[in-house]
């Protein structure tokens, strides 16, 4: 599930490449959901796609962000981001890869939100932070859904929970996804 290990999956030729997704996607409450999803990406030639996109969300919050004397460190967050793109690249040369930040979140638990909540010491904010770190050093564009897909906590209800997703402050409603896709859409188009 994590995207070294789906970076791994795609440039590999063995035959067994997806049995940690395979694996992974039973142990969820929505399988036939993430079956669904994982039966696209496997039914993809990478060797035929232009640009991908790699959206980075909230899991492993409070891992390392990073190891200055292992800069490929997938046990951390920039060391797993500059090791999937090393794969993919590696293999799929002509791939345009653009990054996008984890978007604004709010942790109803504790009434925080993503600039304030701490795991770790870290905030998620100090996430994507680093993410647009990695990109610049990279020089792979990345879109900083944080900050400007319009989220805060002012009017986050809006975004979360509703329609067809619970209101964890995590999960983006159908509103928040078409927002979410317009802006990357936007920066697809002026970027490429």
């Amino acid at each position: 599930r994590s995207m070294v290990s789906l970076a791994d999956a795609i440039v590999s030729e063995q035959s067994d490449r997806w049995s940690t997704q395979d694996t992974s996607a039973n142990s969820f409450a929505l399988k036939n959901v993430v079956k669904a999803r994982l039966a696209i990406l496997k039914s993809i030639d990478f060797s035929q796609v232009d640009i991908i996109t790699i959206a980075y969300g909230t899991n492993g919050i409070g891992l390392p962000l990073d190891d200055s004397e292992n800069p490929l460190n997938t046990h951390t967050y920039a060391g797993a981001t500059r090791y999937a793109i090393k794969t993919l690249l590696t293999k799929y040369p002509h791939l345009r890869i653009v990054l996008l930040t984890p978007i604004y979140r709010w942790f109803s638990a504790t009434s925080d939100d993503g600039d304030t909540h701490q795991v770790g010491g870290q905030t998620l904010l100090d996430r994507v932070t680093k993410l647009l770190e990695a990109g610049a050093e990279l020089k792979i564009p990345t879109i900083d859904l944080y900050h400007t897909l319009g989220i805060n906590k002012y009017n986050y209800t809006g975004y979360f929970g509703d329609d067809d997703e619970t209101s964890d402050g995590t999960h983006i409603n159908s509103f928040g996804r078409e927002q979410m896709g317009k802006r990357v859409a936007g920066e697809l188009s002026r970027l490429f």
